[in-house]
């Protein structure tokens, strides 16, 4: 069921009516992490995460400049949230140089 799961969590990744506040990215890395440390396949991350700089561009032109900035914001934050929460544990290096490209990509 990790998938069903991390669907609608995934979906949130993408808000672009306001910006983050209330530690919404580690809210959403929470339960991703508990899926990962429980037997998900990493490479299912992977490919969401390198999916970013493409949904980014594609939502770019269906929305109005200043919620296309909460999305950018959002994503970079919850990016580096991801990061820093894999950092030092060595099941998620992959991931972490997933992280890195995607991050420099953006």
């Amino acid at each position: 069921m990790y998938l069903e799961i991390l669907e609608p969590l995934w979906n949130k990744v993408y808000v672009s009516q306001s910006i983050y506040i209330h530690d919404e990215d580690e809210r959403i890395l929470i339960p991703i992490l508990a899926m990962l440390k429980n037997g998900m396949d990493i490479q299912v991350i992977e490919v969401l995460l390198e999916s970013i700089p493409e949904e980014l561009k594609s939502r770019k032109a269906q929305i109005e400049e200043e919620k296309y900035w909460f999305l950018y914001a959002n994503c970079k934050k919850f990016l580096k949230s991801f990061y820093i929460k894999t950092n030092g544990n060595s099941d998620f290096t992959s991931l972490q140089k997933s992280i890195e490209k995607v991050l420099s990509e953006i």
